[in-house]
């Protein structure tokens, strides 16, 4: 698989071109793609394998480096290293961003060749399901939204540190003091926005399995009038030997995509899966942290309005980013369950025996190999986990409170 080309149709890699060269900026995708006209081919790339690692260990070389500037100006270190309390939860803070970068860019590097049996198998789905137009807004908007508003919260965050530490360094030197820190950040958020993608890329297509099988309650299933009459007509009885191969060739096409699903999953939860369970742990610390810092800062900090509303902007913005990873699991998992619903309705009506036991053969597939995505096998990513996560922070919040 490592010399092997995958290709994509250009309909799908147009959805997801944004976030194709944003990994190529970002050093998560070392893949390669070219213009065949009929397909785009996507190939690993050793090249981009060393540039990644290179590029993310000179990063987080530089933001250490960057951030031991920063803490000498005097109201920052007040604000972020001001009690013994403070010094080891920003210690916790940095090292999440960090090693959440540095894990990322390793891994992913290293899986690359999982990455690209993802993309096989999506191909294979849209070659069963005869797959090619891909409408789906949330693409861009998605892409575009988090950008966005990433872009806006580290502006916020560099005027702040500008304004307050422009009195002991000058401007060339904040900027290059905080920059790696700010980019590490966003290699973190890219690596998430990428998880978005491939996961919301297996969802649109289960949407596509439940929008056919649906069709086929309507007008398609009834078959049981046509085999009585087919059985004192010869040429009936063709045309109902003809329908009857047509649907059930259609379910098993169904059946076959569903399965390639379930491994382009497979592939999403080896390839991420221990990348997604740092990212999850990262995010549930930093919703312990920014609160314990908004503390502090409201206690110790003489301009501590800024810090506030940044502080809040950036607890909003780990909410937003488990939002990210859930929501597209979640979404899955949910047209699963339609998916055996609407089998389970069709199994309830008159239908033919061969139909009906080709339908039964693809909801035991729904039933045996489900679309779980998992954060590296111990827990599965679902809403619930927002639950838990919300608990824990709540929990732990009261205790440093109470006992600082």
């Amino acid at each position: 698989m490592a010399n092997r080309r995958v290709t994509i149709s250009p309909q799908f890699f147009e959805k997801l071109s944004t976030v194709f060269y944003l990994s190529r900026i970002f050093c998560l995708w070392p893949v390669k793609w070219e213009n065949l006209n009929y397909a785009y081919g996507l190939k690993k790339s050793r090249t981009l394998v060393a540039y990644s690692i290179v590029t993310i260990i000179f990063i987080v070389t530089t933001s250490i480096y960057g951030l031991s500037q920063l803490y000498q100006v005097n109201i920052i270190h007040s604000v972020r290293l001001g009690t013994s309390a403070a010094i080891y939860v920003d210690a916790i803070d940095v090292a999440v961003v960090l090693s959440t970068a540095l894990i990322g860019v390793f891994v992913t590097s290293a899986n690359i060749d999982k990455f690209l049996v993802y993309f096989y198998h999506l191909n294979q789905f849209d070659h069963f399901l005869n797959q090619k137009d891909f409408r789906c807004a949330k693409f861009n908007l998605v892409t575009r939204s988090t950008i966005l508003y990433v872009t806006a919260l580290l502006i916020y965050q560099t005027v702040i540190w500008v304004k307050l530490g422009s009195r002991d360094l000058n401007i060339y030197s904040l900027f290059f003091a905080f920059f790696p820190y700010h980019l590490s950040y966003v290699f973190t958020v890219v690596l998430e926005l990428m998880y978005w993608h491939l996961v919301y890329a297996i969802k649109i297509r289960m949407d596509t399995i439940n929008h056919k099988l649906a069709k086929f309650t309507e007008n398609e299933l009834s078959l049981e009038n046509e085999k009585k009459i087919s059985s004192v007509d010869a040429l009936n009885a063709e045309l109902f030997k003809v329908k009857q191969s047509t649907l059930i060739f259609r379910i098993r096409n169904i059946t076959r995509g569903y399965l390639h699903l379930t491994a382009a999953k497979n592939s999403v939860n080896q390839c991420y899966g221990f990348i997604i369970l740092v990212v999850v742990l990262g995010c549930f610390l930093h919703l312990l942290v920014t609160p314990y810092l908004l503390r502090s800062i409201i206690s110790t900090a003489s301009e501590s309005e800024l810090f506030i509303i940044s502080q809040s902007i950036w607890m909003m913005g780990h909410v937003l980013r488990l939002f990210l990873i859930v929501e597209p699991c979640d979404g899955c998992f949910v047209q699963c369950k339609n998916s055996s619903l609407i089998i389970c309705n069709l199994l309830c009506s008159d239908l033919d025996r061969e139909v009906k036991k080709s339908l039964k053969l693809l909801l035991l597939c729904l039933s045996q190999c489900e679309l779980d995505f998992t954060a590296f096998g111990l827990t599965r990513i679902h809403r619930r986990i927002l639950t838990a996560i919300a608990g824990a922070v709540t929990t732990y919040l009261v205790i440093l409170f109470q006992f600082n």
